[in-house]
């Protein structure tokens, strides 16, 4: 009996590990936890950093990234921000501080932008 259930142990144990490997390595862009849909035409894309960006960068700053297609802008913002946050740079009003992360910028219900320098990145919605 205890033989049964080692195997079933070592079955279910291995896999649970195939699932997580190839689930993060295949894990479609419509799943940004907090953007809400970086399903973005290539054409459509609007860049969130600079070229090469990382994708833990590009998350860090709130972003989708999607380096699945050569030559498109792999690190952009999603539908959700662009429609909530397109606010010129000269429209933005602070909603957070110098060096606040994407993440506690969103937390506080706020918009990040962090692509233009010089200019407000965490600001009020419209």
């Amino acid at each position: 009996m205890a033989d049964k259930a080692l195997l079933l142990l070592a079955a279910v144990l291995v896999i649970g590990l195939a699932n997580v490997v190839t689930g993060s390595r295949h894990r479609h862009p419509d799943h940004s936890p907090r953007n809400g849909g970086c399903s973005v035409a290539t054409n459509e894309r609007r860049a969130c950093g600079v070229h090469g960006i990382s994708p833990k960068e590009c998350k860090r700053r709130c972003c989708c990234y999607d380096a699945s297609i050569a030559g498109a802008i792999w690190c952009f913002h999603s539908k959700k921000q662009e429609k909530k946050c397109a606010l010129a740079p000269a429209q933005r009003r602070e909603c957070g501080f110098n060096g606040i992360s994407g993440k506690e910028c969103l937390a506080r219900g706020c918009c990040f932008d962090s692509s233009i320098p010089e200019v407000i990145w965490c600001y009020f919605s419209k």
